[in-house]
């Protein structure tokens, strides 16, 4: 017997819309969830060990090694562990499913627009495994991408088993890209905008609102319970009088102005990465699979300089909200720590793009909040005295800023990252700052696979 039975399909296929999509978007919330689970503790085990490797020893659970490679002693063994993550995962990727390089977020748009909403069964898996090897012993890049690959891939097979329409797999396919992202970020509503939005440069998917929401709101409740109920992000405590006040709202919308260049600079760095490597191999007669080798060893050098960029950046963007992130900075006796906020952020950027651009499995979205949170503190030391606001207000708001110009998206940026720390009053200005940075790049955008807008039909 065939799994699932005919006549639950046929059951499925003749249900009105929102009856079906209550059915379907449940199980897609669970699967998807499940999924980013499994990933998630095969790579705290894979940090944990590399920890180990390392010499240190972990205080609690972690999916990032940024803090740690800043702490180790054993700075020698950093490089390795770079290049034998990428050289494990490389050969799995290239020789078993090439759609799984890279960041994993412009492969699922791609796989969207060019591919029917079709990802073969054996790419979230393959997926999985290489974004542990890669992020697990130190790629500068983030879990966000591989996750939402991994969702899209499971909407994608669940819509082919079923046998369902085009629409209705497109559906499925967004769904489960919002419900892996909300099991991530525990962050439902800003997940759904992100999977609607990141599909088009100035457009959303809205069809697939209502059933990637309920998606995002199952694969939350499942997901929830792993992460202990715990908040990506911090708190921050500063009253929203301030926050709305006239300066307040004028230096936060100046941060928009001010990350402008650095997002369109990642934009390039990203692009320009992929066509270097990518022609670099064929002139040298490489496989593609040495594309992530040469990658790496184009950003040891910028890892050993600046540890803070290692990995996803998770660990090293809650202290960058809490202002400790400071005391893991390099270079503070010889230059300005305005100065180093905003190498740190070229770092990062510069390191995630070698990376990521030349092949290696991870995504840039953890890494763009980084690099928009060290830019915020930049900017607020710059503002020095005029500042209304404490440091840490500009941080946050410039990590929605910079992916928002990025990724081209605005909506889901600003309320990920308001409800990620349940700053909801944040929102708004957010917004603001994000808007303008969005323009400002124009249409240029680490996801390529993106259209304008949605085809006329």
């Amino acid at each position: 017997m065939s799994f699932p039975s005919r006549r639950f399909k046929d059951w499925v296929v003749a249900l009105a819309y929102a009856e079906k999509w209550l059915i379907l978007g449940t199980i897609i919330g669970i699967a998807s969830s499940i999924v980013v689970i499994v990933f998630f503790e095969l790579l705290v085990r894979m940090v944990a060990f590399s920890s180990s490797l390392l010499g240190v020893q972990l205080s609690s659970p972690t999916t990032d090694l940024s803090i740690i490679f800043a702490e180790t002693s054993k700075k020698l063994m950093i490089p390795l562990l770079v290049l034998a993550g990428v050289a494990a995962s490389a050969p799995i990727v290239y020789r078993i499913a090439p759609e799984a390089e890279g960041g994993g977020t412009e492969a699922a748009v791609f796989a969207y627009h060019r591919r029917a909403a079709l990802i073969p069964a054996r790419v979230p898996l393959v997926k999985l495994v290489a974004s542990v090897l890669t992020i697990g012993t130190g790629t500068s890049a983030g879990v966000e991408g591989p996750s939402v690959h991994m969702g899209a891939g499971v909407g994608s097979v669940l819509a082919r088993r079923l046998g369902l329409s085009r629409r209705d797999r497109n559906i499925a396919f967004v769904s489960g890209i919002a419900a892996a992202l909300a099991a991530v970020f525990r962050a439902p509503l800003g997940s759904t905008f992100f999977a609607t939005e990141v599909l088009y440069k100035r457009d959303i998917e809205a069809h697939a609102f209502m059933p990637a929401f309920i998606s995002s709101l199952v694969a939350y409740a499942v997901s929830a319970p792993y992460f202990k109920f715990v908040e990506p992000l911090p708190r921050i405590d500063v009253p929203p009088e301030n926050i709305y006040s006239v300066g307040g709202l004028l230096t936060l919308i100046g941060l928009g102005f001010f990350i402008a260049p650095f997002a369109y600079f990642f934009i390039e760095l990203i692009l320009g990465s992929d066509r270097f490597f990518r022609r670099i191999v064929r002139r040298l007669g490489l496989p593609m699979e040495a594309k992530p080798l040469l990658g790496a060893l184009l950003a040891i050098p910028i890892i050993l300089a600046f540890p803070i960029v290692a990995g996803s950046g998770k660990k090293a963007i809650v202290l960058a909200l809490t202002g400790q992130v400071k005391d893991y900075l390099p270079f503070q006796h010889i230059m300005p720590l305005v100065i180093i906020f905003i190498l740190a952020a070229i770092a990062k950027a510069l390191a995630t793009s070698l990376m990521v651009g030349s092949g290696a499995s991870g995504g840039v979205f953890a890494p763009s909040l980084l690099a928009g949170a060290f830019l915020g503190w930049s900017y607020y030391l710059l503002l020095g005295s005029h500042a209304p606001l404490p440091g840490h207000v500009y941080a946050y708001v410039g990590m929605a800023a910079f992916f928002a110009a990025a990724g081209k998206v605005p909506l889901a940026a600003s309320i990920i990252v308001g409800e990620m720390g349940k700053n909801y009053y944040l929102i708004a200005p957010t917004l603001a700052a994000a808007y303008i940075a969005r323009e400002l790049t124009g249409e240029k955008t680490v996801y390529p696979p993106q259209l304008k807008e949605r085809p006329i039909i």
